[in-house]
């Protein structure tokens, strides 16, 4: 729904394709002249091969591992552009976005990277969407610690949170 406010021309970015189905979604809703970028951990990595295995939480290694995320079917999609890298390593600027929509990692240091590229990136006026939100995890940890800072809103009855950014 969120994707569908864009302008057209405006931009989606999203951090944590797994199986392309919220990817999907989105670029289907997008205007004709957006795109949806988004980036996801090489597919044919296995977890002993990737630099940071040790930061990873043990619900992150499982959905790295997981067969679905090469389930992914994009080849009729012309606005949706993979990005295959940690996020915690990708330039952020190299891409124009209005929206953003973080599903990467889920422990605090990849949140937190996550979070402060795509403040700092996103073209303003902006939106920034949260995904897993639970008060007591890394996701809602790392979100308490700026909420004085920004203006970071829970969506009633559901595990995100958003930010409008000006």
């Amino acid at each position: 729904a969120v994707a569908s406010t864009l302008d057209d021309g405006e931009n989606f970015l999203e951090i944590g394709t797994y199986n392309g189905k919220t990817t999907i979604n989105c670029a289907t809703n997008l205007k004709k002249n957006s795109k949806i970028f988004t980036i996801d951990l090489p597919e044919n990595k296995k977890i002993e091969n990737i630099d940071r295995q040790d930061d990873y939480l043990e619900y992150d290694k499982k959905l790295i591992i997981n067969h679905k995320r090469k389930e992914k079917d994009f080849r009729k999609m012309e606005n949706i552009s993979q990005i295959y890298t940690d996020s915690t390593k990708f330039d952020f600027s190299s891409v124009n976005f209005s929206l953003a929509f973080i599903d990467g990692g889920h422990d605090f240091e990849t949140v937190k990277s996550d979070s402060q590229n795509c403040i700092s990136h996103i073209k303003k006026p902006g939106i920034i969407l949260w995904h897993d939100y639970d008060v007591t995890n890394p996701v809602g940890n790392y979100l308490h610690s700026i909420s004085n800072k920004y203006d970071i809103k829970w969506i009633e009855d559901t595990r995100m949170c958003i930010l409008k950014l000006v």
